[in-house]
């Protein structure tokens, strides 16, 4: 029958599609002395606008990033794939959390449609200062569990933009000191 044979080749291409998507993303977890780091992506469809990475930095550190772009399944998944494209060659040029999200602000407000938005946030861990910088465009404020006293509170920094909304938004990071079990 026609119309299976076409279901059957749009699966298969829905499920390439995925398996794309997913080998965006790390395979492994970073290996960093003292921290425990872990990540995984599962997508509500077969494709999706959600993406993490991690970055080795010079000196040691690691940079973690999570990205959502708005909307689902392919419309969502491509301006992903871009953006992870974008997010490779701005790391590999360094500079500073200001300097990238400026970068990456304007590079997605230019390039992805007016309706098309990516929520995105990276923290740089320095594991020799056991300190962690946050920036955070549009997405909710990671937790930080503090060991010490059992409290968990909100990474807030100051609210600011999904990339891709205004190409002038400044992106300010948040710095924040880990304790042991942090």
């Amino acid at each position: 029958d026609q119309n299976r044979t076409y279901q059957q080749k749009m699966e298969k291409e829905l499920q390439t599609a995925h398996e794309m998507q997913m080998g965006l993303m790390p395979k492994a977890h970073p290996v960093l002395e003292g921290f425990d780091i872990a990540g995984r992506c599962l997508p509500a469809e077969q494709v999706g606008g959600d993406f993490f990475q991690y970055f080795s930095l010079p000196g040691g550190g690691l940079a973690l990033s999570l990205a959502d772009v708005t909307g689902h399944a392919m419309a969502a998944a491509i301006p992903v794939v871009l953006f992870s494209g974008m997010l490779e060659v701005q790391m590999e040029r360094g500079g500073t959390l200001e300097e990238l999200f400026a970068r990456l602000n304007r590079s997605v407000h230019r390039l992805l449609d007016s309706h098309t938005f990516v929520c995105f946030a990276m923290a740089e861990l320095d594991p020799e200062k056991r300190s962690l910088r946050l920036s955070n465009g549009g997405l909710p404020p990671p937790y930080h569990f503090r060991a010490a006293t059992g409290e968990v509170v909100e990474l807030r920094g100051e609210e600011v933009y999904p990339l891709g909304i205004r190409p002038d938004t400044n992106y300010q990071p948040l710095e924040v000191k880990l304790e042991p079990g942090d």
